[in-house]
């Protein structure tokens, strides 16, 4: 009996000891594909894999990290230089741009959007004025999309609420 309990306690030290799984991804190959609509990127290779099926099939692995974009598109607005701070934020967004030489005096539509696509806020500004603010401490804690418009061109941000 004192043998069997011997080896109990040696093979949970053992157990004990075990590996540990990180999140990471040595592969032979692997690439990046992205165009407008969606974007595609794999490894060649993973161990671990999960499968989503439903009017797509999503497979996901270890090769995923933690993203957090800010920047919906890549799409500059021409005549505008746009910044947007501090996000994430607890209450208040600051948009500061600075027109380009002769842009100045024109209209910047501003638009904030829940992510089910409702319009929650609008306001509308002149380029002179260089720079808005947004107050979300009466919103809730979540992600929005901030729009800017200006002379027919579009740039949209995600903002997220912490």
């Amino acid at each position: 009996m004192k043998r069997i309990f011997s080896i109990l306690i040696i093979l949970s030290g053992i157990n004990v000891m075990s590996q540990q799984i990180s999140p990471e991804v040595i592969s032979s190959a692997g690439d990046y594909f992205s165009n407008q609509n969606i974007s595609l990127s794999w490894t060649l290779g993973e161990p671990v894999i999960s499968t989503l099926e439903a009017d797509y099939i999503l497979t996901q692995g270890f090769h995923q990290d933690l993203y957090i974009i800010t920047a919906v598109d890549e799409v500059e607005i021409t005549g505008l230089d746009i910044k947007i701070y501090p996000n994430p934020t607890p209450n208040e967004v600051n948009i500061v741009w600075t027109p380009f030489n002769n842009h100045q005096n024109q209209k910047v539509i501003i638009q904030l959007f829940d992510f089910n696509g409702r319009l929650i806020l609008q306001e509308e500004s002149k380029t002179d004025h260089l720079s808005a603010k947004i107050n979300l401490l009466s919103f809730e804690r979540a992600q929005y999309l901030l729009k800017i418009i200006y002379n027919e061109q579009i740039k949209t941000f995600k903002i997220i609420k912490s």
